[in-house]
């Protein structure tokens, strides 16, 4: 994977940094690690595969994309190890599978657009949260939850999707 890119006091991306309009189809973001310093000063660290950066000018489109085993590591804070979406950023996910991060799935702050269909969002971390952060927009996928109820919105489920083991993609720690 690609080194992590540091930007005032934070550390973001560590598979792809997003700043404007991206679109990824057919691709692999897999076995990157975001890290921060877990010693004052303390660095934050947000998006282990990758980081769509705050403002209205970035929107990022993945298609039948894996985004796996991603890490994002730090002493204060360790949001996305899949994706974090920032402030009036927008992400839209179609097809795609997010798996076996260390942290949720998917963070996003507030402000933040992020759209998700046809899509598996699981086995990310240990709390059991597919995404966190900010309400997003979920149609006929499986995403993780908390309590095993699906995310609100049409032909979602939240079941385990079996996945077949594959040698160096355990989930991340």
């Amino acid at each position: 994977g690609a080194g992590s890119f540091q930007i005032s006091a934070i550390v973001a991306g560590g598979g792809l940094w997003v700043d404007g309009d991206v679109e990824l189809e057919n691709c692999a973001i897999v076995l990157n690690r975001c890290v921060g310093l877990t010693t004052l000063p303390y660095q934050r660290c947000f998006g282990g595969g990758l980081y769509a950066r705050e403002g209205p000018g970035t929107a990022l489109r993945l298609r039948n994309t894996l985004v796996a085993c991603n890490a994002c590591v730090d002493g204060v804070i360790n949001p996305g190890s899949g994706l974090y979406v920032g402030a009036n950023a927008t992400a839209t996910l179609e097809n795609c599978t997010v798996a076996r991060g260390n942290t949720e799935g998917i963070a996003s702050e507030a402000g933040s657009t992020l759209t998700i269909a046809n899509s598996i969002v699981y086995e990310n971390g240990t709390s059991g949260q597919g995404l966190a952060g900010a309400p997003a927009s979920v149609r006929y996928s499986d995403v993780e939850s908390v309590d095993g109820v699906p995310h609100t919105g049409p032909g979602n489920i939240a079941r385990p999707p079996r996945f077949r083991s594959a040698p160096g993609c355990e989930v991340c720690d």
